[in-house]
């Protein structure tokens, strides 16, 4: 009885996650940490992205794969909208988490580490720099920009001409870093209300 009960509520558990697309998830967990889903594993080449309209991931055949793999976890913060930039209707914030390679649709709690702002064709367009909330999970043990900046340059230094070079070659004109706080404000100013099931 008791087997048959556990396998209801997994059964039910796994229905309801199937109901609820990623961009309806809650941008925060029910204990209040930051969630981010992700499209393209660590190490990926090929660009990958969460479609609402499919309901699936698919990759980008308009786009060429990276001359160089993912340096972390791609994906975006749920329940965000950058809609009011022009071009980017629909697009939630993007995050880069950096940790060993996450299955393509791992939903996670996370903590924003910094920012890079890059500006592409007149609009600025913010990565959030990420690590696991859980700490077992970190390859980086950065707790936030300052440790990124102090003890871990060469990572950052990677993060930034990563983007530069292989994801954006030729299409950014500056890249500046921000601080956590700035990244948590930007998901205070994308956030909006999750759909209701």
């Amino acid at each position: 009885m008791e087997k048959l009960l556990t396998f209801l509520l997994l059964a039910v558990a796994w229905a309801g996650c199937q109901t609820n697309p990623p961009h309806a998830l809650p941008t925060y967990a029910a204990d209040g940490r930051l969630q981010a889903y992700i499209e393209m594993p660590a190490g990926s080449a090929a660009p990958q992205y969460y479609h609402p309209s499919r309901g699936k991931i698919e990759r980008d055949t308009a786009r060429t794969p990276f001359l160089l793999p993912l340096p972390g976890n791609l994906g975006f913060i749920p329940s965000t909208d950058r809609s009011s930039l022009s071009g980017y209707q629909g697009q939630a914030l993007s995050v880069l988490v950096v940790c060993s390679s996450l299955p393509a649709g791992t939903i996670l709690p996370v903590e924003v580490i910094g920012v890079i702002l890059l500006q592409r064709q007149g609009e600025e367009e913010p990565f959030l720099i990420a690590v696991p909330a859980e700490p077992n999970l970190r390859s980086l043990p950065a707790r936030d920009y300052r440790d990124l900046t102090i003890q871990f340059q060469a990572a950052k230094y990677v993060l930034e001409r990563w983007l530069l070079e292989f994801a954006f070659p030729g299409q950014v004109g500056s890249l500046e870093w921000r601080d956590e706080l700035y990244g948590r404000g930007l998901v205070e100013k994308y956030r909006i209300a999750p759909l209701e099931r």
